[in-house]
């Protein structure tokens, strides 16, 4: 016969061994809705941010071995609540299974696994940019007119930081000498910012087409080399280029996307680019007048309140890039100079 004391061990035994295998199993369902959340919260951001990596690792992680060690407490607590039961004369008391043939062990390690490769995901693609980390976005070069339109592009490159959409690899004021031959500043632009970017945003003032730079780096945007791969090519007009709200589509979904306010789409030709785009680069022209170079156009104020928008186009000239049949054949300006 079993005395009192005895009885009441196996009782607390009991319970606790109970306790922990439901505490184990829900913490399956705690996780699955804290990542959920976490997944919710970063599709409402409508950005991906490097944090989702590092929070939904950190979770399944805790998660993963918090359910180990619960096993090993009811693993220990079931060798106890066994050698107990059979003082009572409990023999129903199943043994204590091997770890390794545990479907709950395994369970609990795949989460640790999975969590260690998102922890790693977000240690090893994370961009350092500014002292702020970025999941693998695009890297973009920004051509613009420098004297006239220093001011959008700032704007342009705070709002791809703060919104987390690309990160800036465009020359900026005071870079590049302007005392250096010609040739020095073009091959300094291709191989030293173009070769790491894999979209172009071209910023059109009304000046912007003069420049032999702008034309240099769109050229060298364009150009599918060895080493340097072409680039996608977003073109955005900014107030003073005079084109109004007008717009060009390249992309798939691009019209449903950006533009769903716009019904009364229309065939464009030369003459109809020339007088919508009265200061637009001339090899953007050309390019315009090429459907399979994929070059959308969009003016100033689709983007500057839009992040989304912004993201949404440059994702698609990132996507379409490899897929541009560029026109080169217009010879690189040698001069700043009208057309």
């Amino acid at each position: 016969m079993a005395t009192t004391a005895e009885l009441e061990i196996y009782r607390q035994r009991y319970e606790t061994y109970r306790h922990l295998d439901r505490l184990r199993w829900q913490m399956l369902p705690v996780a699955a809705g804290a990542g959920a959340a976490i997944l919710a919260f970063a599709r409402y951001r409508s950005e991906p941010v490097w944090w989702v990596f590092l929070g939904v690792g950190l979770l399944l992680v805790i998660s993963g071995v918090a359910m180990l060690r619960i096993g090993q407490g009811i693993n220990r607590n079931g060798e106890v609540l066994r050698k107990i039961a059979a003082t009572i004369g409990d023999k129903d008391i199943p043994p204590v299974g091997k770890r390794l043939k545990s479907v709950a062990f395994w369970i609990s390690w795949t989460m640790v696994g999975l969590g260690v490769i998102c922890l790693l995901t977000a240690v090893f693609t994370c961009t350092t940019t500014n002292g702020r980390c970025y999941l693998p976005i695009h890297k973009v070069f920004i051509s613009y007119y420098h004297d006239e339109d220093q001011g959008y592009k700032e704007d342009l490159v705070a709002m791809g930081e703060d919104n987390e959409i690309f990160i800036d690899r465009s020359v900026d004021t005071g870079d590049i000498p302007d005392n250096l031959p010609s040739e020095t500043i073009r091959r300094k632009i291709r191989d030293d910012y173009l070769s790491d970017s894999t979209v172009t945003i071209v910023l059109v003032g009304r000046n912007t087409w003069r420049r032999k730079h702008v034309d240099w780096e769109i050229y060298s945007s364009m150009f599918d080399g060895p080493i340097n791969k072409q680039s996608g090519i977003l073109v955005v007009n900014l107030p003073s280029a005079g084109a109004g709200d007008s717009c060009i589509v390249a992309h798939s979904d691009e019209e449903k996307r950006v533009y769903p306010h716009i019904s009364n789409w229309v065939e464009m030709d030369e003459a109809k680019y020339r007088n919508w785009y009265p200061n637009m680069p001339e090899r953007i022209i050309d390019n315009l007048l090429k459907p399979e170079a994929l070059v959308s156009v969009t003016p100033w104020a689709t983007i500057a309140d839009n992040p989304s928008n912004l993201k949404f186009l440059i994702d698609m000239a990132f996507r379409d890039r490899k897929s541009c049949d560029y026109d080169l054949s217009r010879p690189m300006r040698r001069q700043n100079s009208s057309r």
